[in-house]
Order: C-alpha cells, then sequence, then structure tokens
C-alpha cells in the first residue's frame, strides 16, 4: 500500500491509496479523495475484502496514515501483519 498526492490545475490537493498485490503486481484498488486519514483507508480496505480477502501481511513506508493506533489495532483485530520498507537513499 501506498499514497501518493498531486495538484490539479486549480491548486486542489488530492490524494490516492494505491492498494497493490505485492506477488503478480496487480492493482486491487485506488481510492481517491482530497484528504486520506487511517479512517478513511480501513474502510476502504474493508470494502476490497468484498472482491478480495484480507492479506496475511501489509507493507508500507512510515506514512502517517498508516502509523496511527487506529490502524495498527485493526490490522491485529483481522490478524494482519504490518510491514514497513526500507526507505531508500535518493
Amino acid at each position: 500500500m501506498d499514497c501518493m498526492s498531486d495538484n490539479l490545475h486549480k491548486k486542489v490537493r488530492f490524494r490516492t491509496l494505491n492498494v497493490i498485490d505485492d506477488y503478480n503486481r496487480e492493482v486491487l484498488g485506488i481510492d481517491i479523495a482530497t484528504n486520506m486519514p487511517s479512517s478513511r483507508g480501513i474502510r476502504y480496505l474493508d470494502q476490497l475484502d468484498e472482491w478480495h480477502s484480507y492479506p496475511e501481511k501489509i507493507l508500507f513506508d512510515n506514512s502517517s496514515e498508516f502509523n496511527s493506533e487506529v490502524f495498527i489495532n485493526w490490522a491485529k483485530s483481522h490478524d494482519i501483519m504490518i510491514g514497513y520498507i526500507k526507505p531508500i537513499c535518493p
């Protein structure tokens, strides 16, 4: 999982939550919003569970959306391990 951001031509910032299967690189879903708190990410992952089962492990960088206590507790309640990707030096 990863969050990205960009700006529209009128300086409106939006964020995307990209959910990708690390095994086959299939894009499982992309959620787009002007604000991406962890509660929205959790809601989106619950929606994706209707088509795909919950993963055994979620990998992401140290972005604030996924370091919240709410997200960590949600992952624990679904027996999902959390893994962090090593930061890459520019």
